[in-house]
């Protein structure tokens, strides 16, 4: 399966092709009026997830890492590698390539700006393909 990739201040989002055609190739969300075309997409089943750089979360710069992110960028490559999927730079054609969770502010203003982008366990097991053995 296809992902496309966007960074910004040391986190990447990633979002399935499947994904990016229900976003669409709209205006980056500058404002919140923008948001409410990214909240439908997210009410259709659209998803982004963002995986952080562990040095700048140790390093104090990014304190929304354990909170919002699925996890760290080798937790992101060990996904795309484990089920066999490619991922490109987001040519911005396909998907506006916002970042969720990646701007400065307090803890409020990132909750206001970006929580309906938040993900949960079944999302990234559903767009990464993941599927657990059976226990003996």
């Amino acid at each position: 399966m296809k992902f496309f990739r966007s960074e910004c201040n040391g986190v990447v989002a990633v979002v399935s092709a499947e994904h990016a055609k229900i976003f669409g190739a709209r205006k980056r969300p500058e404002h919140y009026g923008h948001m409410v075309v990214e909240c439908e997409a997210m009410q259709r089943g659209a998803r982004i997830f963002t995986f952080y750089d562990p040095t700048r979360y140790l390093q104090g710069t990014e304190y929304r890492a354990p909170k919002y992110h699925i996890g760290t960028h080798q937790d992101l490559e060990q996904l795309i590698a484990a089920g066999g999927h490619e991922l490109v730079e987001n040519p911005k054609t396909e998907w506006s390539g916002y970042v969720p969770f990646s701007y400065g502010g307090s803890e409020r203003e990132t909750r206001d700006r970006d929580w309906f982008y938040a993900v949960n366990l079944t999302d990234v097991l559903k767009a990464f393909g993941v599927k657990f053995a059976k226990a003996s």
